[in-house]
């Protein structure tokens, strides 16, 4: 590409509004098992998302103890990293 050429992004132009509802079947065994379901959740999750996160950790995550409070965006670690190595 030559030097003075200017890189130009991609513009989608997709119109796409259908809606495609799974197999009864596929539904059935899903964790999320309808669009409604699906927005009661994320709607929770938006308005409340510490609330939300904490019932969604109790209901589908095993723990060794239960923790005390919810991780706050900021890093515990020596390096700056949220993981510690």
């Amino acid at each position: 590409m030559p030097v003075n050429e200017k890189l130009v992004g991609i513009t989608s132009v997709s119109t796409e509004k259908r809606v495609f509802k799974p197999a009864k079947t596929f539904s059935e065994r899903a964790r999320v098992r309808s669009l409604a379901q699906y927005q009661k959740l994320y709607n929770e999750s938006v308005r409340s998302p510490d609330k939300f996160w904490d019932k969604q950790a109790k209901n589908e995550l095993v723990w060794f103890k239960p923790w005390r409070k919810c991780w706050n965006g900021k890093s515990h670690s020596r390096n700056g990293s949220s993981a510690d190595n």
